[in-house]
């Protein structure tokens, strides 16, 4: 093994055994989505269960009532503030279910659905409160001749902010667990820590599905300072690194983004990606790119280059590229005339997201493979403390090497994983007595993309 070592990354099955076997780098968490006060900590999961899980109290339902049974000749219609989104003619003694169907047929307002049955008119928002009214901003309007209802206006704000900012961020395939997480306002350093702790001691959400996350997604506000942005991206990183998930703060203003990595750049990120993006529309950049990579395989190849869904490119003149690229910021630019994520970083310019999870992968697997080897050797009997038994636990770890080099992952480059292991004769007798197995490392590289070519010479012979 006489490589240049890069990093070290230890594997230990004691934190298999307290977590890291449910961590799963295609999960992910959302901090920051909603102001209300007091809001507990909420967990969704991908976007089609999340209208199963969230049915009641999210959107926001109107109901219209009428009190009649039959109706009078005349004609009705329905607004939504200033705006007519419903009309229907009454013939005299028409039932309210016909009236309804034909409120119904007619009904056109953006960002609802209206749907009858024999006794109501029923509003819900289809995207569960994005679109936002006032209290009895729908109203009917009838002649002379009359019409009779109530309106009901029911508005679950708490659930809607998160429901709607998971549809809103999340537009691709998206990650296969998501947890939403409210704060009062934009998260603060002295309080991250306790949020996604508070997050993860959850345990198990309804359904007895277990609620972790790998990646941390957090949008900041338009107020935020270099200084706030620094001390938050620090405790972040401290909370990652004790963790081994992977941080994402995105920043609204360049030049607060840049000051940002600037500041720190004597004491770089490693587990904490910031990015630049100004969105009118309220999407988030990094959660954009989280779901494009989460639905797919964030492991696998680069996170640069992507082309985002429902995202537009920052305007960005050469300075603006090359400080980015040398500050190691993420942002979204349009390059030969495609919008991309430019430039996958963490930290530096030098040190890539990709690699992070691809670490985080192999880290993860070891520790999986090793504990699972433990307790299923010898069909469960224990694996023998002997060499046949030190070679099963070397065989689990060349099996994950494997995976991992396999042309459908392709996260390390082939026939560069290689472990070593002591055999018993050679084991100090104090690590025999505690039946520890010491002395076990493997080495591999990881498998890169490549960003930029350097220099093309074309030559024109004629």
């Amino acid at each position: 093994m006489d490589r240049l070592i890069d990093e070290i990354v230890k594997v230990s099955v004691s934190d298999a055994v307290a977590g890291a076997v449910s961590t799963n780098v295609n999960t992910a968490a959302v901090v920051g989505v909603t102001e209300k006060a007091n809001a507990a900590t909420q967990v969704l999961y991908d976007q089609e269960s999340v209208e199963k899980a969230y049915e009641t109290g999210t959107r926001r339902i109107v109901t219209l009532e009428p009190s009649l049974s039959t109706l009078a000749a005349g004609e009705i219609e329905l607004s939504l503030g200033t705006a007519v989104v419903a009309k229907a003619k009454v013939k005299d003694g028409s039932s309210v279910r016909s009236v309804l169907k034909d409120l119904v047929s007619s009904f056109d307002a953006e960002g609802y659905v209206a749907k009858a049955s024999s006794t109501k008119l029923t509003i819900t928002s289809e995207n569960y409160g994005a679109t936002a009214v006032s209290d009895g901003a729908f109203s009917v309007e009838w002649d002379d001749t009359g019409f009779s209802g109530t309106i009901n206006n029911t508005d679950g704000t708490d659930g809607a902010d998160l429901v709607a900012v998971t549809k809103s961020f999340f537009e691709e395939a998206g990650p296969g667990k998501l947890v939403c997480i409210p704060v009062d306002s934009d998260p603060v350093a002295s309080d991250i820590g306790d949020i996604l702790e508070e997050a993860l001691g959850m345990g198990r959400d309804g359904n007895n599905r277990e609620i972790d996350f790998y990646n941390v997604v957090i949008r900041l506000g338009e107020d935020a300072t270099p200084q706030s942005v620094v001390a938050l991206a620090m405790a972040l990183e401290e909370w990652c690194k004790t963790n081994f998930k992977l941080g994402h703060i995105e920043v609204q203003n360049r030049s607060v983004a840049e000051a940002a990595m600037a500041a720190q750049s004597d004491n770089p990120l490693t587990r904490v990606a910031i990015y630049y993006h100004k969105e009118v529309s309220g999407k988030s950049l990094a959660a954009a790119l989280v779901s494009n990579r989460c639905g797919r395989d964030p492991a696998r190849g680069t996170w640069a280059l992507k082309t985002l869904e429902s995202i537009t490119a920052d305007p960005t003149s050469k300075d603006n590229f090359k400080d980015a690229e040398e500050l190691g910021l993420n942002i979204y630019a349009k390059i030969a005339g495609t919008d991309n994520t430019i430039f996958a970083t963490i930290g530096t310019d030098m040190k890539f997201i990709d690699s992070v999870v691809k670490k985080d992968w192999m880290k993860f697997n070891c520790q999986v493979a090793v504990f699972d080897a433990l307790r299923k050797g010898n069909n469960g009997d224990g694996v023998n403390y002997y060499d046949d038994g030190i070679a099963d636990i070397e065989g689990a770890l060349r099996k994950v090497g494997n995976t991992a080099q396999s042309n459908e992952n392709r996260y390390i480059i082939p026939d560069s994983f290689d472990v070593e292991t002591q055999k018993y004769a050679d084991i100090p007798e104090k690590d025999k007595k505690k039946r520890n197995l010491p002395n076990t490392s493997a080495v591999f590289e990881v498998q890169e993309s490549i960003h930029t070519v350097k220099t093309i010479e074309l030559q024109v012979v004629r």
